[in-house]
């Protein structure tokens, strides 16, 4: 299953980045590329917190890719998954284009790119609310975990 989930992130990068470019009539550079894909497949680290706070120091690889933690502790944290962080690298991405800033601009959009792409792939997988990745929302709810 988490593997399947983890493919699912990295087709949909590949697709985005992809539409994205045949749509810009550019190509990325290999490395940001690769960068994306680590960014996108790697942006459950901040699960590794929702962890923590409620089972301590004492890490278990097999509870922590269960999830089992966030139904224990009814609360979901999860800091990484959040469309604040999506637009502040589209902005960026936006903003260093228009400063002539080239290259960072294409790091802030793989790294929207990414982000995007993590996220939509957990709404849709999961059949999460479109509301419970905002930050805000989470936090105005007390990271309560009925928000998803």
């Amino acid at each position: 299953m988490l593997l399947l989930h983890e493919v699912g992130h990295a087709i949909l990068f590949l697709s985005i980045v992809l539409l994205v470019n045949l749509v810009s009539k550019k190509t990325v550079n290999k490395r940001l590329l690769i960068l994306g894909l680590i960014v996108t497949l790697f942006m459950d680290i901040d699960h590794l917190f929702d962890y923590i706070s409620y089972n301590g120091l004492t890490l278990n690889l097999s509870a922590i890719t269960s999830g089992s933690y966030f139904e224990a502790n009814q609360k979901v944290y999860v800091l990484f998954h959040s469309w604040e962080l999506t637009a502040i690298f589209a902005l960026g991405w936006i903003i260093a284009n228009k400063c002539g800033r080239f290259k960072l601009g294409q790091t802030f959009k793989i790294a929207f790119l990414a982000f995007l792409a993590h996220l939509v792939w957990d709404v849709v997988y999961y059949g999460f609310n479109l509301l419970s990745y905002f930050e805000i929302y989470r936090i105005s709810h007390g990271f309560d975990i009925g928000v998803f």
